[in-house]
């Protein structure tokens, strides 16, 4: 009996031996479907297996089979929970779904049983950004530093948790040392956006200057430098950063953006139409698609910029900013009235100078401006010599204008004398 006993251990030891060699030969000739059919096969003759389980677990993650995995390492945690490979196993696939939550136990006891390791400190301190949970982030990640410093990855997401804690100033000394001592494009853009508006601004443009010196060929500093000089309001040296780094490769959407937005603001009309028209999403942002029907209008002034500037009408609601475009469409269908006119298409003439009128009309209607008394008073003496007309809305804009410094109050004040004298010598 003892004998028959020792047999079956020796079997037993043998068949086990046998086994672990066989999952190690399919594994390293990376036979991976043959080495999950062969583990599912002894994991259902025993399903506490853990040798068994654990490789079926790894072929199933080689192959993406990762549902599958991920309940087979949890079928290994739970028959053993010190597994420090099936912790790992669960707490991997977890965070490529992004179930943080669910996650973290598992990284805690790893933690436990494994302390002082970098990367479940990292794991920690991720989880907890993700989770909200701003304050442990910041301690595990002072925690990977105090046991290994430098480390850009993790002063980074101190630096993240920093800005959601709202202590921007805090990041951004972070996020300065990062750039000036393990320069990278990821650390100098988040510096960049994040001291824009802030006292750092001088201090960020400074060092991409300086930078820029350094990495002449890299297209991303210009940017970044325009991005500081448009936050600044400094739109004509904005174009210019923005124009370098296009002229070094970078025609993205967000140097075509800001750039037409500078350009825009600077008074470069064709340069911003022809970057904001270049945007497949501008139909989508009200004020881009402002700036680039505005644009076209100051350029080209045609009936395609009366088109662009009927659309933007549609898109808002505010009365100031609808009485600005309701000018806009005024002063375009008058110069295109005027093309008529000069070409001696009166009909079509007539029929933009209405169009001007009743846009000044509408505009007086929804936000009533001095300016528009103005702009009427000149449509009716300039283009459609109503002298009559003229003559009421030039006084209406005297009779509301203060400053009598003012050159338009001057020109106004000669147009009616000379509109009276006009009248008087008709007989009229």
């Amino acid at each position: 009996m003892r004998a028959f006993i020792i047999i079956l251990l020796f079997i037993s030891s043998t068949s086990f031996s046998q086994n672990i060699k066989l999952y190690d030969s399919l594994l390293a000739n990376f036979n991976y479907s043959e080495l999950f059919e062969t583990a599912l096969e002894q994991v259902s003759r025993d399903s506490t297996n853990i040798v068994s389980l654990t490789y079926l677990a790894a072929a199933a993650e080689k192959q993406y089979l990762e549902n599958i995995a991920l309940d087979t390492w949890q079928k290994v945690v739970a028959l053993d929970s010190n597994n420090y490979k099936a912790l790992s196993g669960c707490k991997r696939l977890l965070l490529k779904k992004d179930q943080f939550q669910t996650a973290l136990p598992y990284i805690k006891r790893m933690n436990d049983l494994k302390p002082g390791q970098i990367r479940n400190y990292w794991d920690l301190a991720w989880i907890k950004y993700q989770l909200e949970a701003y304050d442990q982030s910041i301690k595990w990640c002072d925690t990977s530093l105090a046991l290994y410093s430098p480390n850009p990855m993790v002063s980074d997401l101190k630096a993240h948790n920093l800005l959601a804690n709202e202590d921007t100033i805090a990041a951004l000394r972070i996020w300065h040392d990062l750039t000036s001592e393990h320069y990278t494009n990821k650390y100098a853009r988040q510096l960049t956006f994040n001291s824009a508006g802030t006292e750092w601004n001088d201090t960020v443009e400074n060092l991409m200057k300086h930078l820029f010196k350094i990495d002449s060929l890299n297209a991303y500093l210009p940017k970044m430098h325009g991005y500081l000089l448009f936050r600044k309001k400094d739109y004509t040296d904005a174009v210019i950063m923005f124009r370098k780094s296009m002229e070094l490769g970078d025609s993205t959407a967000f140097n075509r953006r800001f750039m037409g937005m500078s350009a825009f603001n600077s008074g470069d009309y064709s340069t911003a139409y022809t970057l904001l028209s270049s945007l497949k999403d501008v139909d989508q942002n009200n004020s881009l698609y402002y700036m680039m029907s505005v644009s076209h209008s100051r350029v080209y002034a045609d009936t395609t910029s009366y088109a662009l500037l009927q659309n933007t009408y549609k898109k808002f609601f505010d009365p100031p900013f609808v009485e600005g475009i309701l000018n806009e469409i005024s002063e375009t269908t008058k110069s295109i009235g005027d093309k008529y006119d000069r070409r001696g298409i009166d009909n079509l003439a007539k029929d933009f100078f209405q169009i001007a009128e009743n846009a000044l009309y509408k505009a007086r209607k929804i936000h009533y401006s001095n300016r528009n008394n103005l702009r009427l008073a000149m449509l009716y003496d300039i283009y459609t010599k109503d002298l009559h007309k003229a003559l009421k809305y030039y006084r209406q804009f005297i009779e509301n204008h203060s400053d009598t410094s003012a050159p338009n109050y001057k020109f106004t004040t000669t147009r009616v004398k000379r509109i009276k004298e006009a009248l008087h010598f008709r007989g009229e």
